[in-house]
């Protein structure tokens, strides 16, 4: 799970395969997904920016973002 803490709050997402034709990482907030290529992604960092695009509409500007790896 990723935590994106903003300066109002935070959001957690989490990463979850539809039976190996589809990756996606979900919004736990509002269940917002976005897909992830299943080959290497063109561009990463796309994944990324509209993470934070996404979480900042709901938790304001981006103050950390961490990651709980077992939970």
């Amino acid at each position: 799970m990723i935590i994106w803490v903003g300066t109002t709050g935070m959001t957690g997402w989490q990463r979850h395969e539809v039976l190996g034709t589809k990756r996606e990482i979900v919004c736990l907030t509002d269940g917002f997904a976005i897909d992830i290529p299943l080959r290497a992604a063109k561009n990463p960092r796309g994944v990324l920016i509209a993470m934070r695009d996404h979480s900042e509409t709901h938790t304001g500007r981006t103050v950390s973002v961490s990651e709980l790896p077992n939970f």
